[in-house]
């Protein structure tokens, strides 16, 4: 493992500038349909990234971190490994999915590391957040699906804490992923924390004796598949043409990561996003930086040609369901196909659980540790 710091290259940013403020601007649709994010937001952002945005926030905001980069079975991994502050400390693994990467969990670093009371004594978190392959700083090396990445996190696990028993927390892609980690190795889990459990497809393809919960969620993805999916059957087809417009124009990535950060972060009272403009910027300007905008639409491609089923979770398992993320799951089904020790329904916070409600998801981490924690 060697120690790196994070730097953003002049000519990039210069030639980011330029295009931002040149963009050719796309005709606008009928705006009584829901056809995607509104050319007035995407102005909006471009002007306050022009204008209002600090350029160099997201490299200090990063560089607060310890970043770490490796080998792993070929892959070229970027993590940030920061050590709890007591002397009895659980490794903690923090697993993002897309249009995501490691500013999910950014927000949440200080907390987690600062600690919290635990059967009488300060325990605190060693905290790995990894930019899985293809994200962000962790190089394109070749293609990996969810169940190829849980295997090079293992190994990477091994590097970084060696035979300590982990606990995993994941979201969207890093869910999967955290799953198959808890099905491949079981015995180095301490336990595994998720706030989303994916598309349970089992689920969709049930057509008798349904419960209330069952015949809601069948009704929820129906309308999920036809509106918000577009993204999902072009990713999993045809990533490489889509890349052509979304690395070159910074505008046209800023939309294609923006519509979904908006769709599906939680919302306050006057219907906000609880994620402000500087979260959406940094984030498109992370992928915008690494190019990583074709690499990590990719794993839709992987996971569609060759991911393999599930096996059954014996692991200790903690859920999360923040209430204004999408697809949440029927809990009788979680019941029933989880060793569930922790199932809590949060009132507040979408599917970017810890950069939109950072207290929140470090109180989840905290609550679902003492059900596992028994030293």
């Amino acid at each position: 493992m060697k120690r790196i710091s994070i730097n953003f290259s002049k000519a990039h940013k210069n030639l980011l500038r330029a295009k931002l403020e040149y963009a050719k601007w796309p005709v606008q649709l009928d705006e009584d349909i829901n056809n995607g994010i509104s050319i007035e937001q995407v102005k909006e952002l471009t002007d306050y990234w022009l204008n209002v945005y600090d350029w160099s926030s997201l490299e200090r905001h990063l560089n607060q971190f310890n970043h770490y980069e490796t080998e792993v079975a070929g892959q070229h991994l970027h993590f940030i490994y920061e050590h709890g502050k007591t002397e009895r400390r659980i490794p903690l693994l923090l697993l993002h999915g897309w249009p995501d990467s490691i500013l999910r969990y950014t927000k949440v670093i200080d907390s987690l590391t600062q600690g919290f009371t635990l059967n009488g004594e300060k325990v605190s978190y060693d905290v790995i957040i990894p930019s899985l392959p293809g994200f962000g700083f962790s190089k394109f090396q070749h293609g990996v699906s969810n169940e190829e990445i849980a295997e090079i996190l293992v190994q990477l696990m091994k590097q970084a804490v060696g035979d300590r028993p982990f606990i995993i927390s994941g979201g969207d892609v890093g869910s999967s992923v955290a799953r198959y980690m808890a099905s491949q190795s079981p015995q180095a889990l301490l336990g595994l924390h998720l706030t989303d459990v994916g598309i349970i497809r089992p689920l969709l393809k049930k057509t008798h004796s349904l419960s209330l919960e069952e015949a809601d969620y069948q009704e929820r993805a129906q309308t999920f598949f036809e509106t918000e999916t577009g993204y999902m059957e072009i990713q999993a087809t045809k990533p490489q043409t889509l890349s052509f417009g979304i690395s070159d124009s910074p505008v046209g990535l800023l939309a294609w990561l923006g519509e979904k950060y908006w769709a599906w972060s939680g919302k306050d009272q006057n219907g906000d996003s609880l994620l402000s403009p500087e979260d959406m910027i940094h984030l498109v300007y992370l992928y915008w930086e690494t190019n990583c905008a074709a690499t990590a639409a990719n794993v839709y491609l992987e996971n569609a040609t060759k991911l393999l089923p599930l096996a059954n979770l014996t692991v200790a398992t903690g859920i999360s369901l923040f209430e204004q993320d999408v697809m949440l799951p029927p809990t009788t089904y979680v019941k029933e196909h989880y060793n569930l020790t922790y199932l809590h329904e949060v009132a507040q916070g979408g599917h970017f659980t810890a950069m939109e409600v950072p207290k929140l998801f470090t109180n989840e981490i905290m609550a679902f540790t003492r059900t596992v924690w028994t030293e």
